[in-house]
């Protein structure tokens, strides 16, 4: 599967501020990941980088959109996602606070192979 930078590069046009921090969510399944990176966001590093490779960990919230609306989703509230992600997002808030390359790629590539029930 893609790397999910790949989708967010793609996204660099709709950016109004030119930094990662407004990146529009990226379809992942029936849901959709809404990745950030800046010195405002909850990253590694925390700071504006040109390339978006630069960073090691994002700021990530999943959302699953409705007709009247979105909610953000906790990990731990999707059937089947390993256990490990509920520790990486906050119970409280439902964002993923500085979340590695390597678990939003598991977590992108296992929400767009999930079906919806």
């Amino acid at each position: 599967m893609k790397d999910f930078r790949i989708q967010l590069t793609k996204e660099r046009e709709r950016r109004p501020s030119g930094h990662w921090d407004t990146m529009y969510p990226i379809d992942a399944g029936s849901y959709k990941l809404s990745i950030q990176a800046s010195e405002y966001a909850y990253c590694d590093p925390r700071c504006n980088l040109d390339d978006l490779y630069g960073y090691k960990a994002f700021e990530v919230v999943i959302k699953k959109c409705y007709d009247k609306g979105t909610v953000w989703v906790h990990p731990s509230d999707i059937d089947g996602l390993d256990s490990k992600f509920g520790e990486l997002f906050c119970s409280g808030d439902n964002i993923g606070y500085r979340v590695k390359v390597k678990e939003i790629q598991e977590l992108y590539e296992f929400l767009s192979q999930k079906e919806e029930r």
